[in-house]
């Protein structure tokens, strides 16, 4: 229904109808900023915790590690498990601030410029 018909159907309310109708559009309203406000809540979640505290440390000692001495296989393969694993939380976090950024109605730059993030965070 748009909203043109919306309001025709509502300028033929009585008083007592339309304070009904304000009744229950509050509470639908309420109800819908309640919900996105957790959705914020778990998607900030997401994007402030989004990866494992110890994880770039453990990399920028293997990278130290490998330009100094060397690394041996089961080192590199360590490496290469735990960039992979820096990439799939990095995906996971862009998700999320893209989905936070739909939910708010601003472009993920302008969220990121408000969160203070700056890509690539991690390096």
């Amino acid at each position: 229904m748009a909203m043109n018909e919306l309001l025709q159907i509502v300028e033929q309310m009585s008083l007592g109808e339309l304070e009904e109708f304000l009744n229950q559009v509050k509470t639908v309203h309420s109800r819908r900023r309640k919900q996105q406000s957790g959705n914020e809540a778990e998607l900030l979640a997401k994007i402030n915790n989004w990866i494992a505290p110890d994880l770039p440390s453990q990399i920028e000692a293997l990278i130290a590690k490998r330009k100094n001495e060397g690394l041996s296989t089961v080192e590199q393969n360590e490496l290469t498990t735990l960039g992979n694993q820096q990439q799939v939380a990095h995906e996971a976090r862009v998700e999320a601030l893209s989905e936070l950024a739909h939910l708010r109605g601003i472009t993920m730059t302008q969220l990121m410029n408000q969160l203070g993030i700056r890509f690539p965070d991690y390096l």
